[in-house]
């Protein structure tokens, strides 16, 4: 062996591992950004349609027996949702949902439906 080498291929080996780390961590880290935003997306999407199918179902009661005072929970497979209607003012009723997931998210929401047209005319979504 000779005295003056100076070591070549383990700076290059270092640098490798180096770049392969940093490359696999950049991976992982996006792997776990997407199912972040999966679980996030999937829960908007459950809140939507739970939201949405409630105001559907409670516009057919109303349609049904006409404006009276409702009062009543819907149960989902992820959570549940109450809701109960105010004393009509004119043509407008006002009906207060309020949404609680198992995940232990609260959502709530107001409709407003017209009783001459018989459907619902407003709907605003609070956090």
């Amino acid at each position: 062996m000779r005295k003056n080498e100076s070591g070549f291929t383990y700076p290059l080996t270092l640098c490798m591992v180096i770049i392969f780390a940093l490359f696999v961590t950049t991976r992982v880290e996006g792997l776990l950004m997407e199912r972040k935003m999966l679980k996030e997306t999937e829960s908007i999407l459950k809140q939507e349609y739970y939201m949405m199918d409630a105001v559907k179902k409670t516009e057919k009661t109303l349609q049904s027996i006409g404006p009276a005072q409702l009062n009543g929970t819907y149960q989902y497979s992820s959570g549940h949702l109450s809701y109960h209607s105010d004393a009509p003012v004119g043509k407008s009723v006002k009906i207060t949902f309020s949404l609680q997931l198992d995940s232990g998210l609260a959502i709530t929401g107001y409709g407003y439906y017209d009783t001459s047209a018989k459907k619902m005319v407003k709907w605003v979504e609070m956090n």
